[in-house]
């Protein structure tokens, strides 16, 4: 028999291990591949709607993914190696070298990913044009175009084969230092090996838990001044490591536990070391779906909830549409502006206008000039719910912001004059947006007596602008107006000459200072962005899911052989068909549910402590409560019927015969 013979005639024999291992490769570069045709998508990074730092923000998936894809193949390859390894003792008895079985290894390896590189590309292609149509879709964001481009093509290949050859020459590096013996005894040497230690799970399990409670305890709160991010990383770090010995050593802390009541140990002996057993095999792929389930839970919660709430969070601003006009720039005449706002399907009910005067000056102790913003305390009072009086001689520094900012001129403001001095007493501030918060200016501005701003803007050197406000009866209709109002103050200001450089420098562009904020971009801008990005978590969640029931279907039936012998033998001694049933679906259970509950608690404690940043707690917030429990309900009914379809199976092939 040639070589090339025997490489066809063992395929043929293990046709449903290869299947396996093929279609487990397909799986992950096509989901990369989908994947990578929203990522490289110059549409949809270039769009308007999506905001700034959406390609930042959508890093998140992408490396969640890679990680995935890595131990995806990484494990699917272990698997499927494991499963041969009395077949490369057999032919090293027969005489045949390692150079043999490396060649064996690169030749059925290397057709396995080139079908996998090809069909997974293929079925993606496919699916991607339908998955980016019905997410363009949902989020309304239908002008956007799908196109392939080579990049989409070069990063989930290029990743996709480099996480593959390590896992090759991982699978080489193996072989080529394992004995004749220990190839024969494939599994048995494994089992042998795992270590027992109830200790190392009782440090795991108190790591876990005192990095929770240091995350949701020290973060966001207002005595200790700590750096969340950091926090955060360190938290998680620790979460993690602890998490693994658990799981490593669950079986071996629970036994330990049991064994100091023998009545309870003993009726449960059988399960208890099955469950040992097991939970030391799986604990790489137990230990991933925790994380992913505590990943996609958090972060489908929260876009889910930024998706819902777009409405709340656009009505934040106290106006429906709000400009500026200063003395060269959105220059537009009142007929005009009202013929583009006053429209049948959002009817003008009010415009306010604030008249505004800055200029600018050096403050005692500081180097660079000190940006002033003033306004009349009557145009003030027009517009704030909560009025304010100010005599001539004092102002109120407002702080058009809902958080809460100290101001630097709380000990008064002197200004000096050629032939006098302007001086100004600090009465109070008031910590509350009252208008759009406008790009062109600062937070800060300051209200003062109407004989003040006169004297002021009179006799200092300064720029004078106009803030406008409008409300309409149905903002929600206002997309094509404001559309259309944009397009008219951009057509105007080309024809202007620029803003003087004081305004202008280290900030905005002169264009997104003096673009107009209005609640509907918001609205759309955020509805559409975290829309994006709660199906594209939603779909990858889907995949994550599919693919560590992947991992963990064929974990189990790696071994179905070995279990049929277990409980061949237990029969015989005893042991009803009945109370094997029983005993299978408790081992199942405890494999199928512990780590998504896990990965379920531990998002839920990530979501409550994200939710302190906001100053209130999770049970506060039942928009983000109610949106986690839809979440992670679903993931644990998906699990449930995988549960039951895949017990039924394990039944059927333990009991057979």
């Amino acid at each position: 028999m040639t070589f090339e013979q025997l490489v066809w005639k063992m395929a043929k024999v293990n046709k449903r291990k290869y299947l396996f291992y093929f279609l487990c490769n397909m799986f992950a570069v096509m989901i990369f591949f989908m994947f990578s045709t929203v990522f490289f998508n110059e549409g949809i990074n270039e769009a308007k709607e999506m905001g700034e730092g959406f390609t930042e923000i959508l890093m998140i998936p992408a490396i969640a993914l890679v990680l995935f894809t890595i131990f995806f193949i990484s494990s699917a390859h272990s698997i499927f190696i494991k499963r041969r390894k009395k077949e490369f003792g057999l032919f090293m008895t027969l005489g045949m070298s390692f150079r043999d079985i490396a060649r064996l290894l690169l030749i059925e390896n290397g057709v396995i990913a080139l079908a996998a590189i090809v069909s997974g590309i293929g079925t993606g292609a496919i699916f991607s044009r339908l998955f980016f149509l019905l997410l363009m879709k949902g989020v309304e964001l239908e002008t956007i175009t799908f196109h392939f481009s080579h990049v989409m093509f070069i990063v989930p290949i290029g990743i996709y084969l480099f996480v593959f050859m390590i896992a090759i020459g991982k699978t080489l590096w193996i072989t080529r230092n394992r004995d004749l013996a220990s190839s024969l005894k494939g599994d048995r040497m494994s089992e042998r090996s795992t270590m027992k230690n109830p200790f190392i799970g009782g440090i795991g399990l108190s790591l876990a838990i005192a990095s929770v409670f240091v995350l949701y305890h020290f973060s966001y709160h207002e005595v200790y001044k700590i750096d969340e991010g950091k926090l955060f990383i360190y938290c998680t770090i620790g979460l993690l490591i602890g998490l693994y010995f658990t799981i490593s050593q669950l079986g071996s802390f629970i036994i330990g536990l049991a064994k100091k009541k023998r009545s309870f140990y003993y009726k449960r002996l059988l399960f208890l070391t099955n469950v040992d057993y097991k939970f030391k095999q799986l604990k790489s792929t137990l230990m991933l779906i925790i994380t992913m389930a505590m990943v996609t839970i958090f972060y489908s919660t929260l876009m889910l909830f930024f998706f819902s709430s777009a409405e709340e969070t656009a009505l934040q601003q106290p106006f429906d549409i709000a400009f500026v006009q200063t003395e060269q720039k959105n220059q537009i005449d009142d007929a005009v502006l009202y013929d583009i706002i006053d429209q049948p399907e959002h009817r003008l009910q009010q415009h306010e206008t604030l008249d505004v005067f800055e200029f600018y000056e050096i403050l005692p102790g500081w180097v660079y000039e000190y940006r002033f913003v003033i306004m009349k305390v009557d145009d003030f009072n027009e517009v704030a719910e909560n009025k304010v009086e100010v005599k001539e001689g004092e102002f109120v520094s407002l702080i058009n912001s809902n958080f809460e900012y100290s101001t630097p001129l709380e000990n008064g403001l002197t200004i000096p004059r050629d032939n006098a001095t302007v001086s100004l007493t600090y009465t109070g501030s008031v910590n509350q947006q009252v208008f759009n918060h406008l790009p062109y200016y600062d937070q800060e501005f300051i209200i003062v007596h109407e004989n003040d701003y006169t004297n002021l803007s009179s006799s200092i050197e300064g720029y004078r602008s106009t803030v406008h406000l409008f409300t309409v009866t149905n903002w929600k209709q206002t997309a094509l107006a404001v559309e259309t109002l944009n397009e008219t103050l951009q057509r105007l200001n080309v024809l202007t000459g620029p803003l003087d450089e004081k305004m202008t420098h280290g900030r905005d562009s002169e264009e997104e200072l003096m673009t107009p904020i209005t609640r509907i971009d918001q609205y759309q801008e955020q509805k559409t962005a975290a829309g994006l990005l709660f199906f594209i978590s939603t779909f990858l969640s889907v995949l994550f899911f599919f693919g560590t029931f992947i991992l963990l279907y064929l974990n189990i039936f790696t071994d179905i052989e070995v279990e049929k012998q277990k409980y061949q033998k237990l029969y015989k001694i005893g042991i009803t068909r009945k109370e094997m049933k029983k005993m299978i679906s408790k081992e199942l259970r405890m494999l199928f549910f512990v780590a998504p509950i896990v990965g379920i608690g531990l998002g839920f404690v990530y979501i409550a402590t994200l939710a302190k940043d906001g100053g209130g707690r999770i049970l506060e917030n039942p928009i983000l409560l109610h949106n986690f429990f839809i979440i992670g309900s679903m993931y644990l009914l998906l699990q449930i019927i995988y549960y039951v379809l895949a017990r039924q199976k394990y039944v059927n092939e333990v009991m057979r015969n």
